[in-house]
């Protein structure tokens, strides 16, 4: 409303300043008596001055971004406002640097990213959650999509500190498998299928991803038990999955399609909460997820009430999206329905930017 009434004084200062001259000489005596009077043209004229203004902030600007309900994206902002505030009167929290950089990861601010979970690792040098996610933070600024060597560090750092972490242990095994060290990406996952369920996706996830190497594992590692049946309380999604006729022509078919399944809204964070593979040669197909897919521990479906679904072929049959991939997204999608079922077409492809 303040902008209405500012822009609506601005137009009316405006056309005083054009009209002023013609009232003036409308005063002063005219003896050729022209057909239309000075002080009727100057009013026609703030006239349309008026509703040209008007009629061009209607058709070509945008009303409805004058009282726009705040949406997610500005609740984000706020927070981080905060957030930064608040560690500018206290510096030394290294789980509140940790929050900021994980924020900021989540928007894909990189650099912002860096900064602070190296601030949390500056004050805190055996965290081993802020040593992974700057490893991974490093990893998609890098321009190849490889690991640093720097991130290569600070993962088996990560690793000193807490044996057990998930992310390291893929990352470095996803690293090895780039730089052609087989044996090692296979300790590094073979060690990362200990600390999964063996239920889960991920795991099959990453039992698969040690076969593409030519790796002929252990019984034991490749019998997996049956899932059990989910109780109706717990939420699914139903996800009918299809590609776009446009990209038949350009695919052999056995390119990996990746879906995952993220949490959106006030409470996302970056790490997925489900992860589904299949072949395009499987496509189209019909998904259902749970909390039988969750990517880790603690980390389920049920958690969020809001999620988000991407569907990606690999072209590279790399996890990690690069230009060229294939890629289908849905809206936000409400998780207070159980079995929800969407529609989901791959069809854009991804760019370098």
């Amino acid at each position: 409303m303040l902008f209405l009434i500012a822009g609506l004084a601005l137009v009316l200062f405006t056309g005083a300043l054009l009209v002023w001259p013609l009232l003036r000489s409308g005063t002063e005596d005219n003896h050729d008596k022209p057909e239309v009077s000075q002080p009727g043209l100057a009013m026609v004229l703030l006239g349309l001055v008026a509703v040209s203004t008007i009629m061009i902030y209607v058709w070509i600007g945008t009303p409805q971004a004058i009282d726009r309900p705040l949406t997610p994206v500005d609740s984000l902002r706020t927070d981080l406002i905060a957030l930064s505030r608040d560690l500018a009167r206290n510096p030394d929290q290294p789980e509140a640097w940790f929050v900021l950089g994980m924020t900021y990861k989540e928007i894909r601010e990189l650099s912002s990213a860096e900064h602070a979970f190296r601030r949390a690792i500056y004050i805190d040098d055996a965290y081993s959650a802020a040593l992974t996610e700057l490893a991974e933070t490093l990893l998609l600024q890098a321009p190849d999509r490889r690991l640093p060597a720097e991130a290569r560090g600070l993962l088996h750092e990560a690793l000193n500190v807490d044996p057990g972490q998930q992310k390291a242990l893929w990352l470095l095994g996803l690293s090895a498998r780039q730089l052609g060290q087989t044996d090692e990406a296979v300790g590094y996952w073979t060690r990362l299928l200990g600390e999964l369920e063996r239920d889960s996706s991920v795991y099959a996830l990453v039992l698969e991803q040690m076969q593409q190497l030519g790796i002929e594992l252990p019984a034991e590692l490749t019998a997996t038990p049956s899932r059990p049946v989910p109780q109706p309380s717990e939420p699914r999604l139903n996800v009918e999955l299809t590609l776009d006729d446009r990209w038949l022509s350009q695919l052999r078919g056995d390119e990996s399609v990746f879906v995952i399944v993220q949490a959106a809204g006030d409470k996302a964070v970056p790490t997925p909460l489900a992860v589904q593979r299949l072949a395009v040669t499987q496509l189209p197909a019909m998904l259902s997820f749970g909390d039988e897919d969750a990517m880790l521990p603690g980390l389920s479906m049920a958690d969020f009430d809001r999620w988000l679904v991407t569907a990606r072929v690999s072209m590279s049959g790399e996890v990690i999206p690069q230009a060229g991939d294939l890629q289908g997204q849905s809206n936000v999608l409400e998780a207070s329905d159980s079995a929800q079922t969407i529609a989901l077409r791959i069809d854009q492809r991804l760019s370098n930017n």
